[in-house]
């Protein structure tokens, strides 16, 4: 439990999978992509529904276009992909999307986080019953993704699943 969710995590946020991920997010190395996505924990224990058989829907956590045009491209939309490949499912993006830029949640203090993102998330609302794996790269506070559950959860998803390449260690 991070921050009130369930969140399954291929690894701590320690060396050396925080310095690979610090490359692949900050150096441009979206080639880091395929090695990284192999360490999403696959598949997680509370998963009772074929995802490759399309009862539940991947998406990616999703950047505001800016932070997109900035970067290159969305860690976690790549690793999402790289996971529907291994898997056979497909890669649903479109079913969430950052409504406003908001600070990079790492360069803000964890009392501060949850406010920074609070709203910045919709979904639309042809969701209902559906379930949702939704992936991220990095998971320290839980902020990001309690924002994105909300949005998906205010949309009618009957389920979500998270599932992040890593976890920083609870204080």
């Amino acid at each position: 439990m991070i921050g009130g969710l369930r969140c399954s995590a291929g690894g701590a946020y320690a060396p050396p999978l925080s310095t690979a991920i610090q490359r692949f997010k900050f150096s441009q190395r979206a080639d880091l992509a395929r090695p990284l996505a192999l360490l999403l924990p696959w598949p997680p224990l509370e998963l009772s529904a074929s995802v490759a058989g399309g009862a539940w829907s991947v998406v990616p956590v999703p950047l505001h276009y800016a932070r997109l045009v900035e970067r290159g491209f969305n860690p976690s939309a790549l690793l999402a992909r790289q996971l529907c490949q291994r898997i056979g499912a497909q890669c649903a993006p479109e079913l969430l999307q950052r409504r406003r830029i908001t600070a990079q949640q790492s360069r803000l203090p964890a009392r501060q986080r949850r406010a920074n993102v609070a709203g910045a998330f919709h979904a639309p609302s042809a969701l209902k019953g559906r379930k949702i794996v939704l992936i991220d790269d990095v998971v320290t506070t839980g902020s990001t993704l309690l924002a994105c559950c909300q949005a998906l959860y205010a949309a009618g998803v009957d389920r979500v699943t998270v599932l992040a390449l890593a976890a920083a260690p609870a204080p």
